[in-house]
């Protein structure tokens, strides 16, 4: 395992990151959210007319929900990225009822798999529509959220979680503090950045990681005045110009579920339109997300910010490939300056650092835009691909710079996107 080699699948994971999210606005079913819409539609629909014992079913709660079944019939494999996202911004009530469910099940998405987590993406829609509909966190307590097990009235869906307690005491505080803002993630976010007076460019993604980490994983309270501060001291703020030789002393802040749900709510078109439809207009991260709601290829710039979430597969793209780059670059392991780490985000940011510092390996870096939310497999490949796209990343890059000139537009990124699909499709049978 050599530098080269390891920035050659670098180049094409950035393009898978990309590519997926655009070409997901030309075709919604392709996209995660239409299908968390359709898993809702369904559970909704059987427990109105199937299910016995569910309030749904009875006329005089039906109300309380509120879901919109009658739009659930528009959508389908023709449904056009319009009809998509106003249909996602009715189940959001414009107050990120939509985002605070995601949100609520990447909190239970602790030592658990994540289908199962999925599947039972409505009971955390129930949840976050009740309380924004002005329901009591005890009531909640009573209604959904059992001692044991979380149990929806509307749809009849029960989810018992193994570590159970761990995530309940999670989502009660998060709860709690929402409650306060009138049940609405996107009035907590609104408040919070409003009066927070440190918001540029280079760190509105890093302080709003901050924003869900109090909200949720910080036990501690904070006033909104002292959220800067909170983020430079939890290390959520990246020092400006650490030196080379004190990369080991970069942390990264946050929980990988933290992380991997803010690279949706930045990344993810559908999640990025709620989050700008549900935001007041004076909220001063609102025009860096409309800039790459325009175009994410040309702003690109912004998801430097981002860092890597953990996951299984990157843990195991960590142990089988980085690792390795130790028999050939030592430096990279030095106990007094280590750059890899057991800890994926971490390590990657870290390497990032070093590599656009690095006299050879920087240019390319900066050029390619090589960050460290890209370095990641995690973007559909098939159990055993890993081996193969590491072995054909030098030739399938050599192959999109042979028809592609650059990639600093999105049509470019999506036909780079289609030859990578192709060149690993090769390989099915």
């Amino acid at each position: 395992m050599d530098l080269d080699r390891l920035l050659d699948a670098w180049f094409l994971m950035r393009i898978a990151t990309l590519g997926a999210n655009i070409r997901t606005r030309e075709k919604p079913w392709l996209d995660f959210t239409f299908h968390q819409a359709m898993n809702l539609c369904h559970i909704f629909a059987v427990a109105k007319d199937m299910r016995l014992i569910t309030w749904l079913a009875v006329d005089e709660y039906s109300k309380t929900l509120n879901f919109p079944l009658r739009k659930c019939e528009e959508l389908g494999f023709n449904t056009s990225y319009e009809s998509f996202s106003k249909f996602l911004k009715e189940l959001d009530h414009g107050a990120g009822v939509f985002i605070l469910a995601h949100w609520l099940a990447y909190i239970f998405n602790y030592r658990e798999k994540a289908d199962l987590i999925w599947l039972n993406f409505p009971i955390f829609y129930s949840i976050a529509n009740e309380l924004y509909n002005g329901k009591k966190v005890d009531e909640l307590e009573k209604i959904i959220i059992g001692r044991k097990r979380l149990r929806d009235p509307w749809t009849g869906l029960k989810y018992t979680h193994v570590y159970y307690n761990t995530p309940r005491k999670l989502l009660l505080r998060t709860l709690r503090t929402l409650s306060n803002y009138g049940g609405s993630l996107a009035n907590y976010i609104d408040e919070k950045l409003r009066e927070c007076s440190c918001i540029d460019e280079n760190n509105w993604i890093r302080l709003l990681a901050a924003i869900l980490n109090i909200l949720t994983y910080e036990r501690e309270e904070f006033r909104i005045g002292d959220l800067c501060k909170y983020a430079e001291e939890k290390h959520f703020l990246l020092p400006r110009n650490i030196e080379p030789y004190r990369l080991n002393k970069l942390k990264v802040s946050g929980t990988k579920r933290l992380w991997a749900a803010l690279r949706d709510y930045i990344v993810n078109p559908y999640f990025r339109l709620l989050l700008i439809n549900s935001l007041s207009e004076n909220n001063p991260i609102k025009p860096f997300l409309k800039q790459l709601h325009e175009d994410i290829v040309e702003y690109e710039g912004y998801l430097e910010q981002l860092e890597l979430p953990g996951d299984v597969w990157n843990k195991v793209f960590l142990d089988r490939y980085i690792v390795r780059l130790g028999e050939k670059y030592p430096e990279l392991f030095r106990k007094n300056n280590k750059i890899i780490t057991g800890d994926s985000r971490t390590s990657a940011r870290r390497l990032y650092q070093w590599l656009s510092r690095h006299v050879i390996y920087g240019p390319r870096v900066q050029r390619e835009r090589l960050f460290p939310v890209y370095l990641d497999v995690t973007f559909g490949l098939r159990k055993g691909d890993l081996e193969l796209f590491m072995n054909k990343s030098e030739s399938i890059k050599r192959r999109i710079e042979k028809e592609i000139d650059h990639l600093r537009a999105q049509k470019d990124v999506l036909k780079a996107y289609d030859i990578l699909r192709h060149e690993l499709n090769k390989n099915i049978f």
